[in-house]
């Protein structure tokens, strides 16, 4: 059994306050009860499998799907935080990002959101020495983090 402490007790002076992207690293098996516990605590959270599949599935032509990927990523992003303004959104399933045929680049469009909103990062995977391993430690998806700023906010053990 997992402990899902909400993030407003281990920073009860409000999360507003910190200016990195957070990430919440959890268990593979363990990534829809932290999305639950992000919705509960008032998080926007944001499947990027979800959306960005929904996305594809319309795709009639594959061309330059890179750019059009991250065009309606940033499109939706932004529609969305206009109606959720000053809420924390979580970015979820990231495992869509390191779909070879996509060609995405997932740190760029991690840090872009963390960059521009309150981003948190449900990981299911770890963390080593400031890569993040989807999955396992010995996965070869991975995104490196070491000059980006950002904290690890809970570790599922």
């Amino acid at each position: 059994m997992i402990s899902l402490i909400p993030l407003e007790k281990q920073y009860p002076c409000g999360i507003a306050m910190i200016e990195t992207l957070l990430v919440y690293l959890v268990k593979p098996e363990y990534q829809e009860q932290k999305i639950i516990s992000a919705e509960k605590s008032g998080w926007v959270v944001y499947d990027l499998g979800k959306r960005i599949s929904s996305f594809l599935i319309n795709k009639k032509e594959r061309i330059c799907l890179a750019l059009e990927v991250q065009d309606f990523f940033e499109t939706d992003i932004r529609a969305i935080m206009r109606k959720y303004q000053n809420t924390i959104i979580a970015l979820a399933n990231p495992g869509i990002l390191f779909e070879p045929e996509l060609e995405l680049n997932p740190r760029q469009l991690i840090l872009w959101t963390a960059h521009r909103y309150q981003t948190a990062l449900i990981w299911p995977g770890e963390e080593e020495r400031g890569m993040l391993k989807l999955g396992s430690k010995d996965s070869p998806y991975s995104i490196d983090l070491s000059r980006a700023n950002y904290k690890i906010v809970q570790e599922e053990k």
